[in-house]
């Protein structure tokens, strides 16, 4: 038996819903631009108040970084370890003696290429081109790499979001 009141009764809801559809989403459209457009504003200044705040927080993150780097070295080695085993894998190696290889790939990338190909300063870093996360079978192709220096590597991982 439906219910006398129209705002309990279920159905009287889903009529009202399906004749007022397309008026519905879009009020409820503008209503979420608007909103959006609000929280952007509020951010915006949010951020011009806690420039300063900010950064010093970005700094001391660092700075909290080093100091458990520093105290949990054994830790630190322990994750680079599983990460040369799991790719160490792909070629039947263990965790030392993928990392023995690796370096020795990095060598050769740098010692091929000499200087950055992005901006000609001398290299100090090999890069992969496409990251041992997707295709962890190139790691060690040697035209999967490319020679940079330090800026130019850190910017393109900026841009890759690695």
């Amino acid at each position: 038996m439906p219910n006398k009141d129209p705002i309990l009764d279920k159905a009287w809801h889903r009529e009202y819903y399906l004749k007022n559809k397309e008026r519905l989403n879009e009020q409820n459209k503008i209503l979420h631009k608007e909103k959006l457009k609000e929280r952007k504003t509020q951010q915006k200044e949010y951020r011009e108040k806690n420039k300063a705040r900010h950064k010093k927080k970005k700094y001391r993150y660092r700075d909290y970084q080093r100091q458990w780097e520093q105290k949990n070295r054994q830790r630190k080695y322990k994750k680079e370890l599983n990460l040369y085993l799991k790719y160490g894998k792909f070629f039947n190696l263990n965790s030392y003696e993928f990392k023995s290889v690796l370096t020795a790939w990095s060598n050769l990338v740098r010692n091929r290429d000499q200087s950055c190909l992005q901006c000609g300063n001398p290299s100090t870093v090999s890069h992969h081109i496409i990251f041992k996360k997707t295709m962890p079978k190139l790691s060690l192709n040697l035209n999967n790499g490319i020679a940079l220096c330090i800026p130019c590597h850190k910017e393109i991982h900026k841009l890759n979001g690695y």
